[in-house]
């Protein structure tokens, strides 16, 4: 008769409860086991045998050793130890908030920053698309650490933790779709541009609202319809569009537009997809609409007349505009707009 293996909790190295799991395997058939954490057992009592029985640790905090063994007919096994640190809940880190990109739906960017909040001053963070973390490498903690997803244009789930001296805390996840941008570095053509600016910010991949002419477009300003033509050059299946908006500093707000139409080129004209009407919510994430599949060659943002921003209707005002080919949801169908 002998105690192969002894584990408290399946060998982890703190825990929270009072009430532990003593995890163990035997040869021979025990009837009974003893578990106390005096290594004598002084005051313990043989109990029915069990491979995972509960354990109450004695109440002060701090490194708790338990000491186990069984016995049949025949007599007592060897005696097996294992130690755990029973650490005061309050003491260990919470993940209370955990999102990719601040919540956004996808990404076109394999870089992407994971907004995080936790209590108890972690020192440390570990983030992973593994679940069980293998192969990630703990970091020093930030509340908005970059993080690559892996290649593949996929929906992407992200696993993150963090720890301080007393532990870690809990697992907290979020999943993006990480998209193709097919607008990306094509060039624009526009209806008209305002003086000093260029139509290269558009589809450059730089998201700064704050650059100005440097970083950001603005159409000429006219009581006229404005509008964003891409041309794919050959068909192209799209589902999500996300407009990054640019911030004015001279007006001290947001330039998000009234509404737009987002069309698609058919053979011979372009049809609406969707008209959306932002919210002044999107000011900082960018607005993002999402339909069900679109094959077509061409795609245009039409910002109908004095749609612009309500304290600037007659011009659009866009840092860039990302034309992407998923978001979380599966197509119901593919449409094509050239058949």
């Amino acid at each position: 008769l002998s105690v192969t293996a002894f584990a408290i909790n399946n060998g982890a190295a703190t825990t929270t409860s009072q009430i532990v799991t003593l995890n163990n395997s035997c040869s021979g058939s025990p009837t009974e086991y003893m578990a106390s954490e005096n290594s004598n057992f002084n005051g313990a009592n043989w109990q029915p045998y069990s491979s995972t029985p509960s354990f109450t640790l004695s109440a002060s905090y701090g490194t708790k050793t338990v000491y186990f063994k069984v016995h049949d007919a025949e007599g007592e096994s060897n005696v097996r130890i294992d130690n755990i640190e029973y650490l005061e809940p309050d003491l260990l880190p919470s993940v209370t908030s955990f999102s990719i990109e601040n919540g956004a739906s996808n990404t076109s960017d394999s870089i992407v920053t994971l907004n995080n909040t936790c209590t108890n001053s972690p020192t440390e963070y570990i983030a992973s698309e593994n679940a069980s973390f293998s192969g990630a490498n703990w970091q020093p903690y930030s509340t908005s650490p970059s993080f690559m997803l892996s290649a593949g244009y996929e929906i992407k789930t992200v696993y993150f933790k963090a720890r301080n001296a007393h532990g870690e805390s809990n697992v907290e996840q979020d999943d993006i779709g990480y998209s193709e941008n097919h607008a990306l570095d094509l060039p624009p053509i526009v209806s008209g541009t305002y003086g000093g600016y260029t139509t290269t910010p558009i589809t450059d991949g730089v998201i700064d609202p704050y650059g100005d002419e440097s970083t950001t477009w603005a159409s000429d300003q006219s009581s006229s319809p404005h509008w964003i033509e891409i041309d794919f050059g050959e068909n192209k299946t799209v589902r999500t569009v996300r407009i990054h908006w640019a911030y004015n500093s001279f007006r001290s707000s947001w330039m998000v537009s009234q509404q737009y139409h987002i069309q698609g080129w058919n053979g011979s004209s372009f049809v609406d997809i969707e008209i959306v009407n932002p919210s002044l919510a999107d000011s900082t994430t960018g607005t993002v609409t999402g339909f069900s599949d679109v094959a077509t060659s061409r795609m245009r943002i039409y910002q109908p007349a004095n749609m612009g921003p309500a304290d600037y209707p007659e011009i659009m005002w866009i840092t860039e505009l990302e034309i992407l080919s998923q978001d979380h949801a599966a197509p119901d169908r593919i449409i094509d707009l050239d058949d």
